[in-house]
């Protein structure tokens, strides 16, 4: 898992068009909550632009929430 100092150095945003639409999106299975959405690595100094992940919405950007 990427900490927050790794933030300053790469971006990701929410994907409008699904680069894996057959991958269903399932309530998170840590959290029990929360939906899985995608996202896609727009810019990295550490080579992971374009690499698509999935994250529990209800996990905050600084780490805090569900750690899934």
């Amino acid at each position: 898992m990427a900490n927050s100092s790794n933030h300053s150095t790469s971006s990701a945003s929410r994907i409008h068009t699904r680069k894996r639409p057959d991958l269903e999106l399932i309530t998170c299975t840590k959290c029990g909550i929360h939906k899985i959405l995608e996202f896609q690595v727009k810019k990295d100094e550490h080579g992971n632009q374009g690499r698509i992940f999935f994250k529990c919405t209800g996990r905050n950007w600084d780490g805090s929430g569900c750690n899934f």
